[in-house]
C-alpha cells in the first residue's frame, strides 16, 4: 500500500517538478491515455509486489506449519457461516488489498496532480490511510463513521469472525470491525465509485497541466 502511494505521488509532480512533463506531453498518445497508463502501471507494479509478499509469506508459513492446515471458520457479510481453506482465506485477503490499492492509488494521483506536489500528496494520502485504520478506535461501529467511504472499504472485514455491535475501543481494537447497516454490497459499491470519481478528477487536471 506504502508503496502504491509513494510512487502514485511522484508520478506527476515528479514530472512537474524537473520539467519532463513537457516531453511526456509531446507523445503521440491521447492525454486519458496517458494518464491512465500512468496509473495502472502502478497498481500492475504493486499488485507484484503484493503478490510476491503473499506467496512468500505462505510458502515460509507452509514449511513452518503445514500445508495442510487446520480449515477457518468465517462469517461472511456477519450472517453466513463457512469453514474455508487458509488458501482461499489469502485469496480473499489479497484481492481485497488490491482494491484498496487501486483506490489510494487514485487518492495519491489526484493530489499528486492537483497539488503538484510529491510530499504533499503523499502526506496527505498516508493521513487518510491510517485515518482508515485509527478512527474507528475513537468513533463505534454504529456511528456517523460508516458513511465515511474511505474508511468503510476493507471488504476483508466481511469474512471475519465478527460484527460488531458495540462501541468499546478494546473490542474493535481485538475484532474484525464491520460498520452496523453497511454490508459488502455497499462497500464495493463504495470503492468503485470512489475510486472513478478520483480518477475522473485527476484525469481532467492532468489534461490542463499537459496541455
Amino acid at each position: 500500500m506504502h508503496f502504491a502511494i509513494y510512487l502514485a505521488s511522484h508520478t506527476v509532480s515528479g514530472e512537474i517538478s524537473n520539467n519532463s512533463m513537457r516531453f511526456t506531453a509531446i507523445r503521440p498518445v491521447t492525454r486519458g491515455s496517458l494518464f491512465f497508463g500512468k496509473y495502472f502501471a502502478i497498481v500492475i507494479m504493486s499488485a507484484i509486489l503484493l503478490l510476491f509478499s503473499t506467496v512468500t509469506s505462505l510458502c515460509v508459513g507452509g514449511i513452518i506449519y503445514g500445508f495442510d492446515s487446520l480449515k477457518i471458520l468465517m462469517v461472511f457479510n456477519g450472517n453466513t457461516i463457512f469453514v474455508a481453506h487458509p488458501l482461499l482465506v489469502i485469496t480473499i485477503f489479497t484481492l481485497s488489498n488490491m482494491l484498496l490499492i487501486m483506490l489510494y492509488t487514485a487518492v495519491a494521483i489526484l493530489f499528486s496532480t492537483a497539488l503538484k506536489s510529491e510530499l504533499l500528496a503523499m502526506l496527505i494520502s498516508v493521513i487518510m490511510y491510517a485515518g482508515n485504520l485509527v478512527l474507528p478506535l475513537f468513533f463505534g461501529a454504529t456511528s456517523w463513521l460508516r458513511f465515511y467511504p474511505l474508511v468503510n472499504v476493507n471488504l476483508f472485514a466481511y469474512f471475519g469472525s465478527t460484527r460488531l455491535a458495540s462501541d468499546s475501543v478494546i473490542s474493535q481494537l481485538f475484532n474484525t470491525v464491520v460498520y452496523q447497516g453497511m454490508s459488502i454490497w455497499i462497500t464495493i459499491v463504495f470503492i468503485i465509485g470512489i475510486t472513478t470519481i478520483l480518477l475522473a478528477l485527476a484525469k481532467i487536471i492532468f489534461k490542463k497541466l499537459s496541455s
